[in-house]
């Protein structure tokens, strides 16, 4: 297995992929940043769903729905993380572990995704940030770990508050993956700039 970890500032709805993924906690009055973005290029479908009551973010709660070109992915998972006030490290484990089980079975090879949008900053976001892409990953691996020609490629969707810490976020990711997998590392800050590797960046 082969693991093709890409970071990049743009927005979950311009990356080309088979899925995007949304951690979302509780809807309460109104749509995060983020979902707001992409359901406005979905035509309130999201927010109808919402205020349906059929999904609003509860803990483990899944919403899939196909994105019918209104974004570059093809499918579209919201997972709810429950009420922000209950977030924690052991939460997100669970959670993104949970994500990466659905998406397996599912036959996703390549997605992006975000972390969800805070309302308060977020200090330990690299800790964070490693924890889910870890999780993520892990239930491929379970899978996928001895089939040389199994490529799963993650976009790592960030604001450019956060680029500043990709290098320190990759070389512990690279300690961690290289030992159980084939691993590639990219810096791509948007269209029109050329994607450098992490060893270059630190050359």
């Amino acid at each position: 297995m082969r693991l093709d970890l890409r970071f990049t500032n743009r927005p979950l709805e311009e990356l080309w992929c088979q899925a995007v993924v949304m951690l979302s906690f509780r809807v309460q009055d109104k749509l995060s940043p983020g979902l707001d973005s992409i359901d406005k290029k979905m035509t309130g479908s999201i927010r109808n769903i919402v205020q349906s009551g059929i999904w609003s973010g509860e803990c483990g709660d899944k919403l899939l729905l196909a994105t019918q070109n209104s974004i570059k992915a093809d499918k579209l998972l919201i997972h709810g993380l429950g009420e922000e006030s209950g977030y924690s490290i052991d939460v997100l484990e669970s959670e993104t572990d949970n994500v990466g089980n659905a998406l397996v079975k599912m036959g996703i090879s390549e997605f992006g995704f975000q972390m969800p949008d805070r309302s308060v900053d977020e200090p330990e976001f690299d800790i964070f940030i490693e924890t889910a892409i870890k999780y993520l990953a892990i239930n491929y691996l379970d899978k996928y770990k001895d089939v040389p020609d199994f490529i799963l490629k993650i976009y790592v969707s960030i604001t450019n508050d956060y680029i500043k810490l990709v290098e320190k976020v990759a070389g512990n990711l690279r300690d961690y993956f290289s030992p159980l997998s084939d691993l590639s590392i990219i810096l791509d800050k948007g269209s029109g700039y050329q994607p450098v590797s992490i060893s270059e960046l630190a050359a």
